[in-house]
């Protein structure tokens, strides 16, 4: 599935809900500013060759779009692989205040309009609730309690701080990325995709790209 092109963004895009939010900074249009103002110091010709390295990433590394497309499957798609003995994790929807049903069906609105959940009939289906911000806008969450007390913890190796910093010795030249919209960036396996379903009130749904509250999301990035 295809996330929307850009001028067709506009009537969904919400500041408050994380992915939907943009930034026309966190595309490829600042890099060659940004790099030759870092590399003043350096030959013209030698940051021409830079700029025209990292111009071949652009499709792939740099998002030139304000919102990111859906990824792609890939190999190691986040999995959630349970213990041989659970069972789907179903529960009766927590109330919502009255006040807050219309946040509620706009959030989940603009999550299916861009791809990022999809309607779902499967058998797992824990309750959603509310989480105040401290600005007051409030952040939908899912409550994964059960379903991460079932899961297997994945076993990869947190990196050793003396492992990487060994690896820049003798270089001179640094870079980063940020992701924009990480949590988003990647996809749950599909046979898995019905185990993050959830119910409202208005209906049951699962996540198609990872969501935040699982066990096994920081071991995947």
């Amino acid at each position: 599935m295809e996330l929307p092109e850009d001028e067709e963004l506009s009537d969904f895009l919400d500041a408050d809900i994380p992915g939907l939010s943009i930034n026309p900074e966190r595309s490829f249009d600042f890099v060659p500013s940004e790099v030759r103002t870092q590399l003043a110091h350096l030959p013209l010709e030698q940051v021409d060759e830079i700029l025209t390295l990292l111009g071949g990433f652009e499709s792939t590394v740099f998002e030139t779009r304000a919102r990111p497309r859906m990824p792609p499957p890939r190999q190691l798609d986040m999995d959630i692989t349970e213990t041989p003995d659970a069972r789907p994790v179903a529960m009766r929807h927590y109330p919502i205040a009255p006040q807050h049903m219309p946040e509620l069906e706009r959030q989940i609105k603009a999550l299916l309009d861009v791809g990022i959940i999809r309607e779902s009939v499967s058998l797992y289906a824990p309750p959603v609730l509310f989480a105040p911000k401290k600005d007051g806008a409030l952040r939908l969450c899912v409550d994964y309690q059960r379903l991460n007390r079932q899961t297997l913890w994945d076993c990869y190796p947190t990196p050793v701080a003396s492992d990487l910093i060994a690896r820049t010795r003798g270089s001179r030249m640094f870079s980063k990325l940020d992701l924009q919209s990480v949590s988003h960036q990647l996809r749950i396996r599909e046979k898995d995709q019905r185990k993050t379903a959830f119910t409202t009130r208005g209906g049951q749904y699962e996540w198609v790209t990872y969501p935040l509250g699982l066990t096994n999301t920081p071991s995947c990035l």
